[in-house]
């Protein structure tokens, strides 16, 4: 991770009495869409003027979908705790989503998304607030 992102966790553990190594590694999982930004501005219509709005708007999900498959494969809890099987399918996306093979990204997107509707419909089910 980047100076400002370690030092900054570093100081916070400080002020908060906490784990400094624990800090900084919940940081760095944290920082973790700060990577994908940048590809995706260079892959996908993110950035370029001559794309319509419709590309634009799928650059726009194909960069969240990947920052949240990401974080809830990382960290495991979205809703309420994900299932192993849950986490490797949100993994899987995410590379499916960057890379669009055959324009199949969508699908990526539509299984996140998907991901989400079941961990709330099942998140009421299990009593989790």
């Amino acid at each position: 991770m980047t100076p400002p992102i370690a030092l900054a966790a570093f100081a916070a553990a400080g002020v908060a009495n906490a784990n400094p190594m624990k800090s900084s590694v919940e940081a760095f999982k944290l920082a973790g869409g700060l990577f994908i930004i940048p590809i995706m501005m260079a892959y996908t219509d993110l950035v370029s003027p001559e794309a319509s709005a419709l590309e634009f708007g799928f650059a726009i999900a194909q960069t969240a979908a990947i920052i949240v498959a990401l974080a809830i494969s990382i960290e495991g809890y979205l809703l309420r705790a994900l299932s192993k099987m849950e986490r490797v399918i949100a993994l899987m996306m995410a590379p499916l989503i960057l890379f669009n093979p055959f324009g199949a990204g969508f699908v990526g997107i539509l299984v996140i998304i998907g991901l989400i509707i079941v961990q709330w419909k099942t998140r009421d089910l299990l009593g989790v607030r």
